[in-house]
């Protein structure tokens, strides 16, 4: 037994420039050629970009979307915004409350089904919410600075399709 080298571990493969762009420099096989994957990548690169903007202000995406939506559609109810953003009815009475809290929004029982209610911005939401979207819009077109402005716009409307696609499938 004297005498005997170490097993010596294998030496990592060369890098190429194929391997160095993907994820944690894997080379990502057939993962690339996948609409699924580039999509939640991308969404991550965003979400990432969004939170180090408006994580600050303590503004997250479905914080965000919620205040748009209810901007948007001033005699939404509350079951409507969370059908409308996918959000679980848990989930939405949390969020709904943390926005009431901070004095974004008010919450009134709908008159027509008193389990319901209808959600309307406050005017400091609505002051909150106008620098949001500015940020987060300034964000997004740096995000996608690396698009024309056709493209940005392509792109946008090939989602909307997917979703649009989707949500018929179920």
């Amino acid at each position: 037994m004297a005498g005997r080298r170490k097993p010596q571990a294998a030496r990592p493969r060369k890098r190429t420039p194929a391997r160095s762009a993907a994820a944690g420099g894997l080379d990502p096989g057939i993962l690339r050629e996948l609409a699924g994957y580039n999509i939640r990548r991308a969404e991550v690169h965003m979400r990432q970009q969004f939170e180090r903007e408006m994580g600050e202000r303590g503004l997250r995406p479905p914080d965000f979307s919620t205040l748009v939506l209810i901007a948007a559609n001033p005699l939404a109810t509350q079951a409507e915004i969370a059908q409308a953003l996918n959000i679980q009815r848990p989930n939405m009475v949390g969020l709904i409350g943390g926005l009431e809290e901070r004095g974004l929004i008010t919450r009134t029982v709908y008159e027509h089904d008193r389990r319901n209610h209808m959600l309307a911005l406050t005017p400091r939401g609505a002051a909150f919410l106008e620098e949001a979207r500015r940020v987060v819009l300034e964000m997004d077109r740096r995000v996608t600075a690396c698009w024309t402005d056709r493209e940005r716009d392509q792109v946008i409307a090939l989602l909307a399709r997917l979703w649009d696609a989707g949500r018929g499938a179920t």
